[in-house]
């Protein structure tokens, strides 16, 4: 959490603040996830409105199937741009059964991704 903390503060330092007050101008958070039977990880890039990108790398202790994976770096994402003052995260992921699931397309059956997605409504 250290590192994601740095981040964070590097974001939020380094990102220009209006001096009017404006309605809120969208970040991008994108998300991709890996999962292999060594471990998993996930790369975030964060792009600020002013066009400004920052980019992160996540690995993960355990063994997290994708969709968990997926999760793990979306509600780390979203965390780090709120640390980072962000009044509003627009999500991209490549994981189309998280995205359904989040989206209300898809009913979620499995209890651990009943909550993942619970904690990403908590956090999101």
């Amino acid at each position: 959490m250290i590192k994601a903390q740095a981040l964070a503060n590097f974001l939020a330092e380094n990102t220009n603040t209006p001096a009017i007050a404006t309605a809120p101008s969208s970040w991008n958070l994108y998300v991709d996830c890996s999962s292999t039977k060594d471990g998993s990880g996930a790369s975030l890039i964060i792009e600020t409105p002013q066009g400004e990108r920052y980019e992160h790398t996540l690995t993960f202790m355990s063994k997290a199937p994708n969709n968990e994976a997926e999760y793990e770096a979306l509600i780390a994402g979203i965390e780090l741009c709120y640390m980072a003052r962000a009044d509003l995260v627009k999500v991209y992921s490549d994981s189309q059964l998280v995205v359904s699931m989040l989206n209300g397309d898809y009913k979620v059956k499995d209890n651990i991704m009943v909550a993942y997605c619970r904690c990403f409504i908590q956090v999101g």
